[in-house]
């Protein structure tokens, strides 16, 4: 998954510029594992039964091109769900973190 995508001011947007470094990294970690599994999950839900076991096995597998490929055949919209779930997913978190406050 594109981290970029996720990075993009999250750290600013909750106010953990001062973490070190190896925090950060491990927070978004943790981030990018939370968004895969939405999107994964958004991706199971639309495919037939015999795409989602080629798709689980391709992912298994860790064939990134076969996972390019299939997603591109299978999901075309990929890159805007991706956007849709990573730009929720950092709305959620900054939602949650001004309730620490």
């Amino acid at each position: 998954m594109n981290r970029n995508i996720l990075e993009g001011n999250i750290i600013a947007q909750l106010g953990l510029e001062k973490l070190p470094d190896e925090e950060k990294a491990a927070l978004l970690e943790q981030m990018v594992g939370w968004v895969e599994k939405r999107v994964f999950g958004k991706i199971l839900a639309s495919l037939a039964e015999a795409d989602k076991a080629r798709f689980l096995e391709i992912m298994e597998s860790g064939d990134q091109a076969a996972s390019e490929e299939f997603l591109s055949q299978k999901v075309p919209n990929f890159a805007e769900l991706l956007e849709q779930e990573t730009a929720a997913a950092k709305q959620e978190l900054a939602e949650f973190h001004k309730t620490l406050d």
